[in-house]
């Protein structure tokens, strides 16, 4: 089973604006609006992959567009009162975002994540914590993730809230930092390695890097003319844990994960089965 956990989802405003500079008015040519955070994203893409998940995150009733948008999924909801919004700016392809830092959980809401984890993740399952909490819940998130390594889980981690003692003491199955996250984590990539099994170290339209214990692998970007990079990373989580799920080999694997990035670089929404399999040559995904 695949648990997709996120403490802090969101409202993304898209907003196209032609010319955006500061203090000055622009007008927007397009807006957007969708149900963001994390591991909301890898579940719309591995929904699209027909691979079923559980998506545990939180939801405020009284919003009614929150609501709506999480009602397909297959998923574990935790009432709270407000979900952030962030705001993300496209100006010409260049991305400016601003981001709602959100609102620590109550107690309640914490233990119901904690619940979750507790009764419902079992040995072999794959958790996903993704996304980057309140600083209050940083703590929480990381108890979370070790409530689920010592059931036996393969964790996988997405979030720049787990610091390099935290991630020592996991041993997570997967992580996915990019350079700027790597440089702060005060390490390099080849040592990084040996407390994950597999690490990706993403290098934003440069590709990405594969590490594990014993080797690396550079895969290099896809070309093309991007239009909305929010999302990307997501992306590629989801095609790796989808790749992982139905046991690829790794060149297959890493295969997975730069068409599933590029689908939603270059199409400019969340990556979906058909636009990954554009760049699926080879008929890897069925």
């Amino acid at each position: 089973m695949i648990h997709l956990i996120t403490l802090n989802p969101a409202i993304d405003e898209y907003i196209s604006v032609d010319g955006f500079e500061i203090e000055k008015t622009s007008y927007r040519t397009n807006t957007d609006v969708v149900m963001g955070g994390k591991a909301v994203n890898v579940a719309s893409v591995l929904r699209s992959l027909g691979t079923a998940a559980t998506l545990v995150t939180c939801v405020d009733y009284s919003n009614k567009f929150v609501v709506d948008s999480l009602q397909d999924y297959n998923s574990y909801l935790i009432e709270v009162d407000h979900i952030r919004t962030n705001l993300k700016i496209n100006n010409n392809g260049s991305i400016t975002e601003i981001n709602d830092r959100g609102q620590a959980l109550s107690g309640v809401a914490r233990l119901q994540f904690e619940t979750y984890v507790s009764k419902c993740v079992e040995a072999g399952d794959i958790v996903l914590i993704a996304g980057n909490p309140h600083f209050d819940d940083e703590l929480f998130q990381y108890r979370l993730a070790k409530i689920a390594k010592a059931k036996g889980a393969k964790l996988f981690l997405d979030s720049n809230k787990f610091d390099l003692e935290m991630i020592k003491d996991l041993e997570p199955y997967f992580i996915k930092p990019n350079d700027e996250e790597l440089e702060t984590l005060g390490i390099e990539a080849s040592e990084l390695a040996s407390y994950v099994n597999e690490l990706v170290v993403s290098h934003g339209g440069n590709g990405f890097t594969y590490y594990d214990k014993n080797m690396s692998q550079y895969e290099q970007p896809i070309t093309g003319k991007p239009i909305n990079t929010v999302g990307a990373g997501d992306s590629l989580v989801a095609g790796y844990i989808y790749a992982t799920v139905n046991e690829f080999n790794l060149d297959d694997k890493l295969k997975v994960a730069k068409y599933s990035a590029s689908a939603t670089v270059y199409s400019g929404k969340l990556a979906t089965k058909d636009t990954i399999k554009q760049y699926d040559q080879t008929n890897i995904i069925k």
